[in-house]
């Protein structure tokens, strides 16, 4: 960690001790070990593994350091259901930093066309985004409402 990451902590320790009296070192363990036990639907991971076979498939975060640090460590199913893995923090940029640059960026790398890609996300504003550039987008909230977008993406794609 940079200096400026231990001023940032150090801050955050300071701010969360000795104004609201919460013992900094139990919430970040609480929070690390909330992100390494958050809940993966092995549901959608298995429906975007069929998808892979028509489709590149690419999980897109915005997140905070957290994802790349203590979620994807412990779970490898993520990384062996994509094809890749952008991590926000990690590039420094959202999803929706300069009108979707990043998913502009990413079709014409991998020389798609922007009416085939689909976005699936939970954010309305990404899904707008994408829209606006071109591309189908679906904004689900829950589990079931991503498997059915992804049934319908399969039928559609199987003929």
């Amino acid at each position: 960690m940079d200096d400026g990451g231990i001023f940032k902590r150090r801050c955050t320790s300071y701010i969360l001790e000795r104004k609201l009296c919460v013992d900094y070192n139990k919430i970040f363990n609480l929070f690390k070990k909330d992100c390494e036990n958050i809940d993966i639907s092995l549901k959608v991971l298995k429906k975007i593994r069929e998808l892979k076979k028509y489709y590149y498939c690419i999980l897109a975060t915005d997140n905070m350091d957290s994802f790349s640090r203590f979620t994807l460590p412990q779970h490898p199913e993520l990384l062996e259901a994509f094809d890749e893995i952008y991590d926000s923090f990690v590039y420094k940029a959202l999803k929706s930093s300069e009108d979707g640059r990043y998913f502009i960026n990413k079709i014409v790398e991998k020389r798609s066309a922007l009416e085939k890609c689909i976005l699936i996300d939970d954010s309305i504003n990404n899904c707008k985004i994408f829209k606006k550039i071109g591309g189908q987008s679906y904004n689900t909230k829950n589990e079931t409402q991503a498997l059915k977008v992804l049934d319908k993406i399969l039928f559609e794609v199987r003929g």
